[in-house]
């Protein structure tokens, strides 16, 4: 499951679309979302120093997991969505701070710090198994937000892509077009993975298999036809042998991960 969760929370670089378009000046909300993440973040290093996870567990730090999985004043759609593919973009790149900040809580502390990657890589495991568990409650919201949140971003940089002449369609964009194909590849199949891991909670897991089946058109459509097949395959199996709870969703993100239409994101290289 490490390996699994470790994808799941890849750094993104989400960032390599900045100056795609010029976008409106950001709203109260957005000012609003962006000192939530400080404040979060000060309160996790807080944490850290202590070393005591209890510090986190107050009325402030729920109050700002739940302004930082607002969907609805964050994530609503908007009448020009191609003027916010930059404030969308920034939005996802703070959620997905929030969440390794989360999975990566007290790194130095449980990572080894020998030159063995071996050692440092089960080390590395280990401790965001660890995190993941401990910080579920937080992350059922939390991680939901960023996948809807990447999603949402699709449709508006496919339609931007695909205005452009040749011409247009620099070296920069083209990298940054396969950094966010390849960044919600590990994104998706990660938190998708992860799902059958009967260590987690089933309400966590149930929040994780809804976000995905709901987001799964947007994520085949930018994604390699072998990668979809991949997850295709593995949500068909899990549907015939898995936890009924669940085989609604399973059959929704296989039916999804069967399309072979390929948008501009997709075609890429």
């Amino acid at each position: 499951m490490a390996i699994v969760i470790r994808r799941m929370i890849w750094m993104l670089p989400l960032m390599a679309w900045s100056g795609i378009v010029v976008s409106a000046p950001p709203a109260k909300a957005l000012a609003e979302y962006r000192e939530a993440a400080s404040r979060f973040s000060s309160l996790v290093v807080e944490a850290e120093a202590g070393k005591k996870v209890s510090q986190l567990r107050s009325p402030e730090f729920e109050k700002l997991v739940e302004v930082l999985s607002d969907e609805k004043m964050m994530l609503a759609s908007a009448a020009t969505p191609e003027d916010d593919i930059e404030v969308d973009l920034e939005i996802c790149g703070i959620a997905n701070r929030v969440v390794m900040s989360l999975a990566t809580f007290d790194l130095r502390e449980n990572v080894a710090k020998a030159e063995d990657q071996r050692e440092i890589l089960s080390d590395f495991n280990a401790m965001m198994t660890r995190n993941i568990l401990m910080f579920q409650d937080e992350l059922k919201t939390l991680q939901p937000f960023l996948i809807r949140c990447l999603a949402k971003a699709v449709p508006g940089v496919n339609r931007f892509l695909t205005s452009l002449d040749p011409e247009q369609l620099t070296d920069v964009r083209r990298r940054g077009a396969v950094k966010m194909r390849e960044g919600s590849l590990m994104t998706y199949r990660g938190a998708f993975a992860a799902t059958n891991d009967t260590i987690l909670a089933e309400d966590y897991r149930r929040a994780m298999l809804s976000v995905l089946a709901e987001t799964a058109e947007a994520y085949a459509s930018i994604m390699p036809l072998p990668e979809r097949r991949k997850i295709a395959e593995t949500a068909g199996s899990a549907a015939l042998s898995g936890d009924d709870r669940y085989q609604a969703y399973l059959v929704s993100i296989e039916r999804a991960f069967r399309s072979e239409e390929c948008t501009t994101i997709c075609k890429i290289e």
